[in-house]
């Protein structure tokens, strides 16, 4: 140690410095480089150190960095710094932040429910009809009356995801839709009524329909939507067989899709419907 930093407290040479905050020396290197952070001191020997009172400078840089702020838009802020500016920046980063955790949450929370989504299908046999307890739901319901066309489901499905948008209700689950019992799907027929979207409790304010809780008759279809109808008269059939009296509306919702398989062959599709 040299004698002026025997006199001096609290100053570290860049190693110490770059170990103390975490970085690499050549991090240091680079900021004093472009003029965004220097030591304190440069002797005329070429050693250069860095102060305490610089650390806490030193951490914002670093959180401003982490949060994507680029380094010029970082030098700028320090080359004109005041507690103005300090003020205007924090509150403005502050509310990105928080968009930020947001997103993050909401990517947490669909990435759980799809994993819940999964798991339901590795316990329940496709293809056979069978009895669930099914909890109250809470969606958002756009209803649809256009022709049985495939690229007007689609338009009709972009305009409900919209009008989801629209009202910030983005959901792990991808769009459901209702058909009447009264005229289940055939062959050439989907019959779709409306499309809907499942809510999270958080979000259940925003709902425009509520799905009943009670007995439901379920069948999870395993295959493409060309031969969904079978299992539809699949279910129907164990209705009657078991003298269950249907609702008004069957509930059809993906639970393998493309995002899980390939083949729209492997699909597996849930069909409900609430029964007395």
């Amino acid at each position: 140690m040299d004698e002026k930093r025997q006199d001096i407290y609290g100053y570290y040479t860049t190693g110490e410095f770059a170990r103390l905050c975490g970085v690499k020396k050549q991090t240091l290197f680079h900021y004093d480089d472009i003029g965004l952070f220097s030591p304190e001191i440069i002797e005329e020997n070429g050693y250069r150190y860095y102060s305490t009172n610089q650390i806490e400078l030193f951490e914002v840089i670093l959180i401003l960095k982490d949060i994507n702020m680029a380094l010029s838009e970082i030098k700028a802020y320090m080359d004109n710094r005041s507690e103005k500016s300090l003020v205007e920046l924090f509150e403005k980063k502050s509310h990105e932040i928080d968009r930020k955790i947001m997103n993050l949450h909401w990517q947490k929370n669909y990435m759980k429910e799809k994993l819940s989504i999964l798991e339901k299908t590795k316990v329940n046999e496709t293809g056979k009809p069978l009895v669930e307890d099914g909890e109250e739901e809470y969606y958002i319901v756009t209803a649809y009356d256009g022709p049985d066309d495939d690229r007007k489901i689609d338009g009709a499905i972009a305009k409900h995801l919209d009008y989801c948008e629209s009202i910030d209700v983005y959901s792990a689950y991808v769009i459901g839709c209702m058909v009447p019992t009264e005229t289940p799907p055939t062959s050439e027929l989907y019959n779709y009524s409306h499309f809907y979207t499942k809510l999270s409790e958080s979000d259940k304010d925003k709902k425009t329909y509520t799905k009943p809780a009670g007995k439901y008759a379920v069948i999870y279809h395993n295959g493409s939507y060309d031969t969904i109808h079978d299992s539809y008269n699949s279910l129907i059939d164990f209705c009657k067989k078991n003298n269950h009296t249907m609702d008004k509306y069957f509930y059809e919702m993906e639970m393998v899709n493309q995002l899980v398989v390939h083949d729209a062959n492997e699909y597996i599709i849930k069909l409900a419907v609430k029964i007395d």
